[in-house]
């Protein structure tokens, strides 16, 4: 979405719109409406000024055809700014849908919410997992496998354990290093160490997954997975990083759980903690900045590298914005 192309106030007013329910729109939810203007956008808008109009007061061609990037981003914005309503509603839902429909972007997003209120929060998780884009198991063997270093496709949790061993082995200040270090530091045993296969997820999955958190400097708080996914998603915004980055709201935002042997639970508004929306708006604009994307990078070559290296490689800035102590 190029800034120069859109009235970020006449995005202020479809969001604020969607989110006031009888003429009340959360502080949590306009926070976040800041901060996806000024992380997408470059915009500051006073909210304070902004008065929502109603689903029937815009034309969905001001934000361009069905298949504008620009359009479809409204309505994805749409969609994660209901998540962050605390309470949600059914008649949150509804406000928020009836604005996905004149947009023609955001309701399968939305459904989620309404399916997490009328059967839980398992039930909106995987409902949500049905209607988004899924992730590419090729992607989490391309995070280990080349061609030329001997590991086939659909490479094994012992295989990957085998091979983020050796990376205890590289000198400081490479991202394989930085890697065994991130598992260290958090407490978590290796991909693929023993006893601890059979989980939902392969460990070559843990590997793709956590190198993005390595190579952007994010932890594993609800509000560092908010970061980590919206840096990749804003890099180049395609549906699969949506998919990743709309989980990421599910999750810490509105609670949504798998429930099940996976090794996290849902939790309620991340966001509106101390400095969170900040973090927001910091991992936005650098995605946005990024001259790569390294969460699909393949990481086995790049693990002897320094990872200062590695980020430069990418355009990977430094985080600017913390959580407030």
């Amino acid at each position: 979405m190029d800034p120069s192309g859109v009235d970020p106030v006449r995005i202020a007013e479809v969001l604020v719109g969607a989110a006031t329910v009888d003429g009340v729109a959360t502080d949590a939810q306009l926070s976040v409406v800041g901060a996806l203007l000024d992380g997408f956008l470059d915009a500051e808008v006073d909210l304070a000024t902004v008065a929502p109009i109603e689903p029937d007061g815009f034309d969905p061609e001001e934000f361009g055809s069905l298949e504008d990037e620009t359009r479809r981003m409204v309505g994805n914005m749409v969609a994660m700014v209901m998540l962050c309503r605390d309470p949600l509603t059914i008649a949150h839902v509804d406000r928020a849908d009836a604005f996905a429909k004149v947009l023609g972007h955001g309701g399968p997003e939305i459904h989620i919410g309404r399916v997490m209120l009328e059967e839980g929060p398992e039930a909106g998780y995987w409902d949500m997992q049905t209607r988004l884009t899924a992730e590419c198991p090729e992607d989490y063997d391309r995070a280990l496998a080349l061609s030329e270093d001997g590991i086939p496709p659909e490479v094994t949790d012992a295989q990957v354990y085998e091979i983020v061993s050796s990376w205890r082995d590289l000198p400081e200040g490479t991202l394989g290093r930085a890697f065994v270090a991130f598992y260290d530091r958090f407490g978590f045993d290796l991909p693929g160490a023993p006893g601890t296969s059979g989980g939902e997820r392969p460990a070559s999955w843990r590997v793709y997954h956590d190198m993005s958190h390595v190579i952007a400097d994010y932890g594993t708080t609800g509000v560092g997975e908010l970061a980590v996914t919206a840096m990749i998603y804003a890099i180049n915004r395609d549906d699969d990083r949506w998919a990743g980055l709309m989980n990421a709201f599910a999750v810490y935002e509105a609670g949504m759980t798998p429930g099940g042997s996976y090794d996290f639970v849902g939790k309620y508004g991340a966001l509106a903690r101390p400095g969170a929306t900040a973090v927001l708006v910091d991992a936005l604009k650098r995605g946005r900045r990024c001259t790569g994307d390294f969460s699909r990078a393949r990481f086995a070559a790049l693990a002897p590298l320094p990872i200062d290296e590695v980020r430069a490689r990418f355009g990977v800035l430094p985080v600017t914005a913390a959580l407030a102590s």
